[in-house]
């Protein structure tokens, strides 16, 4: 591949990042050096995932025994890699950085390659499904966006990530959590519908059943939500399908 190479100061490291066309891609070794992880295991995880393997392109960049080819990441997926480090394998004096490089990395980056390309869609946030996440991983962002931001902030990504939600909680929580919960479901519906139930509470495994048949009510009373009920000739099992109620 032909293109350009940029090396990219960000507080104090050297990054390398290559333009190609539209596309910008980020060297991944310096960055894991950088954050003091080892490179080895990091290179299993990425070729693990088969998000991460797929996107995986060699890039020529500079070394000291010259110019070599260096894994990269597309821009669009850093994110996803950063939130998926385990920060207890980082070592304690670097655990602040990990949270730098996720608050400022990818921004950064992006802002060196906006004179070359066209306005970048702002990233959604890393689905944890499409990414493994472990309950432990999910648990940990949430701490951390506590510490960072504040309790709203990581109320509001507990949902968005899926963890558990049971009705005693629901209880002791405020109208806004229930108002986001009903929001997610509603905005799934609308991205993926018309959907079933079952592919509902799939989808937020990390939900009570309840939870959700109470959300997906809710959406259905106030109107943004219309539901069809199929039952198969045969006698089976019928089916509920979701769709967004069209606004008249």
């Amino acid at each position: 591949m032909q293109g350009t190479v940029a090396a990219i100061d960000f507080h104090g490291d050297r990054l390398f990042a290559y333009q190609n066309g539209d596309q910008a891609y980020v060297a991944m070794r310096p960055i894991v050096e950088a954050l003091g992880l080892d490179w080895s295991g990091q290179v299993q995880r990425i070729r693990r995932d088969d998000v991460l393997a797929e996107g995986v392109v060699m890039m020529p960049t500079p070394s000291a025994g010259g110019v070599q080819e260096a894994l990269c990441l597309p821009l669009s997926l850093l994110n996803g890699w950063l939130f998926g480090v385990d920060a207890n394998r980082v070592k304690p004096d670097l655990r602040d950085k990990i949270t730098l490089y996720r608050r400022e990395c990818f921004q950064a980056l992006s802002d060196h390659f906006k004179p070359l390309t066209r306005a970048p869609v702002q990233q959604p946030w890393p689905d944890p499904l499409e990414y493994g996440m472990s309950m432990t991983d999910k648990r940990q962002l949430v701490n951390e966006a506590r510490v960072t931001f504040d309790r709203q902030s990581a109320r509001e990504l507990w949902i968005m990530i899926g963890l558990p939600v049971t009705d005693a909680m629901l209880a002791c929580a405020s109208a806004q959590m229930t108002e986001d919960i009903d929001q997610t479901v509603v905005d799934y519906v609308a991205q993926k519908g018309p959907v079933s139930t079952r592919d509902i509470t799939r989808r937020f495994q990390g939900y009570k059943a309840s939870v959700l048949q109470a959300a997906l009510a809710r959406a259905a009373d106030a109107g943004r939500l219309s539901f069809q009920r199929y039952r198969p000739p045969s006698g089976g099992r019928p089916t509920v399908t979701w769709s967004v109620t069209p606004v008249r």
